[in-house]
């Protein structure tokens, strides 16, 4: 199966929204509810799950990053949003994830991010200080 067609079955958006309200797909609106009503669109290019948190990269306009997610009561809520350190293990480690969560997340980001241009890593990287989104 083509990547393109397992991403089309993982999550369908237009103007609806998800077919199937995985994990992914209610990620990719959170993040879209959360962000996008300044008129300007996120496009959120990856997103992996290991458990009970997420991470994912994303461009609006000139800016990227990473949002780190966390399950909380059956509902996903954006924890931090941030660029490098939300890469590295020892910074999803010191924002309190478990090493080995930590390690797996740093490992799929890394890996699904393998596949862009250098220029785009570094914008998510790039991001600046990490915010914590719970207290906004």
């Amino acid at each position: 199966m083509k990547v393109k067609n397992l991403i089309f079955m993982l999550c369908f958006t237009v103007g609806v929204g998800c077919i199937r309200q995985n994990d992914y797909c209610k990620i990719r609106h959170l993040v879209n509810q959360t962000f996008s009503h300044t008129g300007v669109k996120v496009e959120v290019d990856t997103i992996v799950v290991v458990g009970n948190y997420a991470l994912d990269n994303w461009r609006q306009g000139n800016i990227a990053g990473r949002c780190l997610f966390k399950k909380q009561n059956g509902n996903w809520v954006i924890w931090l949003c941030g660029g490098k350190g939300l890469k590295e293990v020892a910074g999803l480690v010191q924002a309190g994830i478990p090493a080995d969560t930590a390690q797996m997340l740093s490992q799929k980001i890394t890996d699904a991010e393998s596949t862009f241009a250098p220029e785009i890593v570094q914008k998510f990287d790039d991001f600046g200080a990490t915010i914590n989104m719970s207290e906004h």
